[in-house]
Order: C-alpha cells, then sequence, then structure tokens
C-alpha cells in the first residue's frame, strides 16, 4: 500500500492509513533510518514512538539528509510483510517516472 502525505512545519507526517495497514498503534516503538535519501521506518524497540494521532515525527537530521521540507509532498509506502515503511520525496519519484514513460513512449510522440 502506498500513498502520499505532506509533513507540517514541526516534523510529523500525518500516516494514520499507513499505519493501519501495519497494524502499528499509537505509541509503539520504531527506528527511523535513512537509507539512499529514503526514510525507513521499522516498528520494534526503537528510538521514536508513533504519535496519538497516527503521525509520525521525523528528526530534523533525518529530514535534512532526505531534502523533506515542510509541507512538500512524499510518497510513503507500507510492507507488512517486512514490518516496513519508506517514506521518499516527490522529486526522486518523479525522475524515475519520466524516465520510464519516455523509455516506453519512445520517439513515437515526440514532433
Amino acid at each position: 500500500m502506498w500513498g502520499m502525505a505532506r509533513m507540517d512545519r514541526s516534523g510529523r507526517l500525518s500516516v494514520r492509513p499507513m499505519l493501519t495497514h501495519l497494524g502499528w498503534r499509537p505509541g509503539d516503538r520504531v527506528t527511523v533510518d535513512v537509507v539512499h535519501r529514503m526514510v525507513v521506518v521499522v516498528a520494534g524497540a526503537g528510538r521514536h514512538a508513533l504519535g496519538c494521532r497516527g503521525d509520525l515525527a521525523l528528526p530534523v537530521a533525518v529530514r535534512q539528509l532526505c531534502g523533506i521540507d515542510p509541507h512538500e509532498p512524499v510518497i510513503v509506502a507500507a510492507y507488512p510483510a517486512r514490518n516496513m515503511m519508506v517514506i521518499q520525496p516527490l522529486d526522486p519519484v518523479t525522475a524515475l517516472l519520466t524516465e520510464f514513460h519516455t523509455h516506453l513512449v519512445g520517439d513515437r510522440h515526440a514532433r
């Protein structure tokens, strides 16, 4: 499952649908890591806790490493089989899709 979210100015993302899909609850502990400019969140004995309103607060260092700015959209994906959520800025995904669509369509529609 995936969707989009916007971070508020204090660094919180409202990700309630993803938490529900993963079976995570407010107060659950999570680990937040950065891998290739993506935020990887895994449930377990982590340093961070999920908010009572279905939100996840991203530390400033994580936001800076990933280039996530307040009010900018991000893509959020839930992977229940891995008990994991991935958060990624929209720009790299847009670039990948543009390249993929250009490859699929080719020069057929270039005029």
